[in-house]
């Protein structure tokens, strides 16, 4: 189905339940007094042959017309619907301290949850188990440092399930905790302490630094979402973290989409 340009002059965003990268850029562009029509994925029956029709292959996008951006840039996303360019200023060796802090916070919360909850689907988000969320929230960060070896993020990467061997609360935790190992040892070894050099992603070529916020903010979000969850099946998150772990990252204000 081809997409109506003349129908769809509108500011449109693309998006679907749940994605750390949708719910921070809708909140975004609403705080921004920027007005846009909200097409959730998964309610709307044309919406994928729409994003086809233009060249998109992920949510969550900005579009309008026949033109798009990855709404995984903020600063893509400002320059596309005219605002001043936006800059979030935390420094790599203040992001990498957030990661650590997200993902050990992610390992303990995965450690509760029971293994009888896993099969559990996210509410309003077929097909997203309980199971798959743990290991995306780690498997984000693993993607970001196979990248850093010369891959291009791909957003195939980001979304790639866990190993079928990888079926208790406990193994996803353990695969989180040599992620988090990973993270700090490649933090250690690396030169590139102002996050300038350039990175291969589905969305362009970024600096590193731009990139590491995504990918922080990314895991942060989804370990909020594990916390949300095992409180809503009524289990304090083990030393839940603080809001202010959270400045300056791309998360929007509520944790899971209601």
């Amino acid at each position: 189905m081809a997409l109506d340009t003349a129908v769809s002059s509108r500011l449109r965003v693309y998006w679907q339940p749940h994605c750390s990268s949708c719910a921070f850029v809708k909140q975004f562009l609403t705080r921004n007094g920027v007005d846009y029509e909200s097409i959730n994925v998964l309610e709307h029956k044309n919406a994928y042959d729409d994003m086809r029709a233009i060249g998109a292959r992920s949510v969550p996008i900005v579009a309008r017309g026949d033109k798009f951006v990855y709404a995984q840039s903020i600063a893509d996303v400002a320059a596309f619907v005219g605002l001043a360019p936006t800059s979030f200023g935390l420094a790599p060796a203040v992001l990498i301290e957030r990661g650590e802090t997200i993902l050990a916070a992610s390992e303990r919360y995965v450690r509760q949850l029971p293994e009888a909850l896993l099969a559990t689907e996210m509410p309003n988000r077929p097909n997203r188990t309980y199971r798959i969320l743990a290991h995306h929230a780690f498997n984000v960060v693993e993607t970001f440092l196979e990248a850093l070896g010369g891959d291009v993020l791909t957003y195939e990467t980001l979304v790639r399930p866990p190993p079928g061997e990888m079926h208790s609360s406990a193994q996803i935790a353990d695969y989180g905790h040599d992620i988090r190992g990973r993270f700090l040892t490649w933090w250690r070894a690396s030169a590139d302490r102002n996050g300038v050099a350039p990175m291969n992603t589905y969305y362009g070529e970024k600096p590193m630094r731009e990139v590491l916020l995504r990918t922080v903010s990314h895991a942060g979000q989804h370990s909020r979402q594990l916390a949300a969850l095992l409180h809503m099946n009524g289990i304090a998150p083990n030393q839940a973290l603080p809001d202010s772990v959270y400045d300056g990252l791309l998360v929007a204000e509520d944790a899971l989409d209601r």
